[in-house]
């Protein structure tokens, strides 16, 4: 059986529309932040999935770069694979960061008491580890909890991996699409005074990219 320990590095990330939706006198919350959710499928034994959080501030219509030589401010995985797996990456929408932490509270409680699995060690704050379990969209999407938590703006296609085979070399560009539609808030143009309209962002549009590398160490 080959076994690698697999290194995942976020470049730059560049979104259309972070998701983000303003109150009724025009105001954005300074203290909402983007999540990128990283689910590895069936990685090793004992762990179905293993899933990582990484939280950044996103921009709309702007590119956010990360310092790629340092892990604690660009790393989203470094994590044993054996054989064969599967990376699928999320972003959320600009929102309370509690929210989140509420999402991954009930997601790895529900593991932990159906029996599903232990937490692996973590590598940062940032990072949740391993549970034996279904994937985070999947638990999201069962328990119906896209409008208690968080909506996803953008999504990746899954990349097969498989610790036999090379990866890509250097930092990949990776086209972001909207894997549900979503709504938000913005200002409407033109109005004498902040008022508010409905923006619907369509499943399967673009938003923009993101620049991963991937390598074995």
């Amino acid at each position: 059986m080959t076994e690698r320990l697999l290194k995942v590095i976020i470049h730059e990330i560049h979104v259309e529309n972070n998701g983000d939706s303003v109150d009724q006198k025009g105001r954005t919350d300074p203290h909402k932040n983007n999540t990128v959710i990283a689910t590895l499928k069936y990685p090793r034994s004992g762990a179905p999935t293993v899933v990582s959080k990484f939280p950044c501030d996103l921009t709309s219509g702007q590119s956010k770069m990360f310092d790629v030589a340092d892990f604690w401010d660009s790393g989203l995985l470094k994590e044993t694979v054996q054989e064969e797996s599967k990376l699928e990456l999320i972003i959320t929408d600009r929102d309370a960061p509690t929210k989140i932490e509420r999402f991954f509270h009930a997601y790895f409680t529900a593991g932990m008491v159906a029996g599903m699995g232990v937490y692996t060690g973590m590598i940062s704050s940032k990072v949740i580890g391993a549970i034996a379990g279904v994937p985070v969209t999947e638990y999201k999407d069962a328990l119906k909890l896209e409008t208690e938590y968080f909506k996803t703006i953008a999504s990746i296609h899954a990349i097969p991996i498989h610790a036999a085979t090379a990866l890509p070399e250097g930092p990949q560009r990776l086209d972001l699409f909207v894997p549900e539609s979503y709504t938000f808030f913005r200002l409407r143009h033109g109005s004498p005074k902040p008022e508010r309209e409905e923006i619907t962002v369509k499943k399967g549009c673009s938003n923009g990219y993101i620049v991963l590398s991937m390598r074995w160490v």
